[in-house]
Formats: C-alpha cells, structure tokens, sequence
C-alpha cells in the first residue's frame, strides 16, 4: 500500500557555537546560535531515542511535533549570522539510505550556503520520512483490519477503519506540506548545493522529485480506502489516476537518472504502476454498474457503459495474472493486501458482468480493458482535494 524510507542520520555531533569569531558576534547572535546548536542536538536525539518507540506504538508522534518544527524554522536565521560571524569550516556528517548500501554524506570545508542547505534538505528528509514512519504501526493496524473485515459492511465496522484511516493521513498531510514547501523552495536551496549534488543523489532535483512523488502517492494510497468505504467512485479513479501518473513519473526518474536507487523501490514502483491501474478500473467497473442500474447516461452512452464494464471485466483476469508475476518485487505484506483486495473486492463482480453482458458487446468494438481508465479526465490526490475541502470551510 505505501512505501517507508528509511529515516536519513545526523552522525556528527559538532558543535555550531565554535565556528563563531568572538569578534564578530554578538552576545543576541551568539545566544541564537547556540539555541540552534542545541535545537540540532535534541532533534537527532528525537530520531535516534524516541522515534523507535513511536514506530513500535508505544509512543505517539504529535507531542514531540512543536519541537520538531521550532528546530526547522530556525535555519535561515542560522545562515544569517553565520554569514556575518562565522570563520572556522563547518563540518557536517550525515547518514543515508537512499541506496541498497547506506553511505555517509560528508558536508566539510563547505560554504556557510552549503552547510545551511545541506541542513535544510537532510533535516526536512528526516523529518517527513519520521513522519511516515511514524505511521507504520497504524498503517499496519489499518491493513490487517481490512484483510480481517473486508467482507463486513456493517456501521461499526467501517467507522473504525475510517479513523484508522484519518489517523494516518493526519500525519501525512504535514509530510505533504513539508516535501512541498521544500520543493517549491528548490531553486534558492538546490544552487547552494551543486558540488555536493555531484557527489551525492540526496541533493539531486531528480531526487527531491522522487521523494516527493512517494509521499504524495502514499497518502494517496491511504486516502483511496476512505474513499472506497464512502462509494465514491468517480474520486476513486481519479486518486487512482493521480498515483498512476505519478508512479509512471518516478518509474521515468529511477530509469534515467543513472542513480543507483534501493531496489526495493523500484520493484515498490513497477509493482504500484499496475495495481494503482487496476484499483482505477474497478472504480469504472463499479461506476458504469452503479449508471446502468439507475439508467444514468450524462457521463456516458448506454452502449459505452456497456462496453466499459465488459472490457474491463474480461482484462481483470490477465491483469491479475502480471500483478501476481511481481511477487518477489515487493514486500510480502503489500503483496497480500493487493491480492486481497483483486479477490475479495473485484473478482466477484466479474462473472456477472461477462454472462449479463456479453450477448450485448459487438467483438468489432474490442479494446484494452484499461483504456478508460487510462483515457480518464481528471486526475488528482490528496493534498489537492485538501485543499479544495479547506477552501469551502466558513472564514
């Protein structure tokens, strides 16, 4: 359903308030330093103390988030003064697991420009990846919830998978917001950092894109159940639309950026590509079933309907088949879930919609299954239909 990063490291323990000349600072600029320095002390304690904890439930995430924040906003304060009372390097140290090998990512002998944008980008990583995997436990709680209940419909039951479900995407929603204020800051931070980008593919563009595509992707994931649960098909195949694309996107981005990515994201990606597509057609499938039952033709013909739902119903088969061929591209849990849901929630719809149909379908007017979905209009997520709900709330 979604994919974790792992979280990037802080590895140094340097101490910011010794690159400061004495002569130049300030006893104001100083004490901001140092608030600094210690705000960056407690924060990669966060990452390395508590969030295990929070990952396993036995903690929560949103109590440490004030601190988290008040530690981001502090870095262009830092650029200011170290600019005007820094003398000795900076030296940073930083650990990542963007590759199936961690690596160390050293920031030494750099510019003032360098080490604040080299912090402004591992820092935030950190953080919206702490986010999401903040969100492992009741994704997971979430995920075996619906394996166990899918066949319910009752009330209680699907009210509780909603607030498991609002429960993750809360915390996706400030991930969404930190990947995008970073990615429209880009331009004024990625320049800062192009010997590094040489060396290293956290502070590629192509990187911040892909990362940004997942986090996008996987509140979309989530965001698609509870649409499910509601019945709303057409913003179904729209969700499902959106992460298509963008999964297509970061496919693009793994191919040709002669970057050596885990392996475990692409196999996640290849995999994605063609069960977001197939989440998208029995959206249709249950869509054109819904039209034709209540004779509602403004979207679409009689005939097209029809066909629609034939198509897709007769392609369902083969493309389970391709899905499953990717078994061992992915881990083991989102294998079942994908399953799970083919079996238990498109497959029955099949058999009728083939014997009903199919004296009704001309064989001259065959095509792919997946055309109506991948001719589908509109496309969206998550944070663009968030947005869309907060600007109809009363000012």
């Amino acid at each position: 359903m979604i994919y974790l990063f792992e979280v990037p490291e802080i590895v140094d323990e340097t101490d910011i308030t010794r690159s400061i000349h004495s002569d130049r600072c300030n006893q104001q600029d100083f004490t901001r330093i140092h608030y600094f320095s210690e705000g960056r002390k407690a924060f990669r304690a966060f990452f390395k103390d508590r969030l295990p904890a929070i990952i396993r439930g036995e903690d929560t995430i949103d109590k440490y988030l004030p601190m988290l924040d008040q530690y981001l906003a502090t870095h262009l304060d830092m650029l200011l003064i170290l600019s005007r009372t820094s003398s000795f390097p900076i030296n940073l140290e930083y650990k990542s697991h963007l590759a199936d090998r961690p690596y160390q990512i050293q920031v030494s002998n750099a510019t003032n420009e360098e080490v604040v944008a080299a912090e402004i980008m591992m820092s935030r990583y950190m953080y919206l990846t702490g986010l999401m995997l903040g969100t492992q436990n009741t994704v997971a709680t979430m995920r075996n919830f619906f394996l166990q209940t899918i066949s319910k419909k009752d009330d209680t039951t699907k009210n509780e998978y909603k607030k498991l479900i609002k429960n993750s995407l809360t915390s996706y929603e400030i991930a969404l917001k930190t990947i995008n204020k970073l990615y429209i800051f880009r331009n004024e931070i990625l320049p800062s950092l192009a010997t590094l980008r040489g060396k290293y593919i956290d502070f590629q563009e192509s990187t911040l894109e892909l990362i940004k595509g997942i986090v996008e992707t996987n509140a979309n994931s989530v965001f698609f159940e509870l649409l499910r649960i509601l019945d709303e098909q057409e913003a179904m195949v729209a969700i499902a639309k959106g992460s298509y694309d963008r999964f297509v996107h970061i496919q693009s981005i793994l191919k040709t950026s002669g970057t050596s990515f885990r392996r475990d994201l692409q196999g996640y990606v290849d995999f994605m590509v063609h069960f977001t597509k197939m989440q998208g057609m029995f959206a249709i499938l249950i869509l054109c079933m819904k039209e034709l039952r209540v004779e509602n033709y403004k979207r679409k013909k009689y005939a097209e309907l029809v066909n629609d739902q034939f198509f897709i119903a007769q392609d369902i088969f083969p493309a389970y088949d391709f899905l499953r061929s990717k078994k061992d591209c992915v881990n083991p849990e989102l294998f079942k879930f994908a399953c799970t849901f083919v079996e238990q929630e498109i497959i029955p719809h099949i058999g009728n919609v083939i014997a009903i149909f199919e004296p009704l379908v001309k064989k001259e007017n065959r095509y792919p299954g997946e055309k109506p979905f991948l001719e589908w209009q509109t496309s969206s997520d998550y944070f663009e239909e968030l947005n869309k709900a907060k600007a109809l709330e009363p000012k």
